[in-house]
């Protein structure tokens, strides 16, 4: 898989567990010290993520990040 075919299937996945919580982008970048933006270009898969950065974001909405990975896998 390429890389922005994997972004792209990873920010598909984390914008649809964040909404299955009732979350904002604007939640999830207040809990990760970032901006709106930001959160919206990693789900849009316009930019990749740092691991540290992924595993941030699966704990401010609350998901195992071994979930994620199995399914974009």
């Amino acid at each position: 898989m390429a890389n922005k075919e994997f972004d792209e299937k990873l920010g598909k996945l984390l914008r649809s567990r964040r909404e299955a919580v009732h979350m904002t982008q604007q939640d999830v970048a207040d809990k990760l010290g970032v901006t709106r933006v930001a959160v919206h270009s990693w789900e849009s898969g316009k930019r990749g993520m740092y691991a540290f950065t992924f595993i941030s974001y699966c704990k401010a909405v609350g998901i195992p990040p071994h979930e994620i990975i199995n399914e974009v896998i």
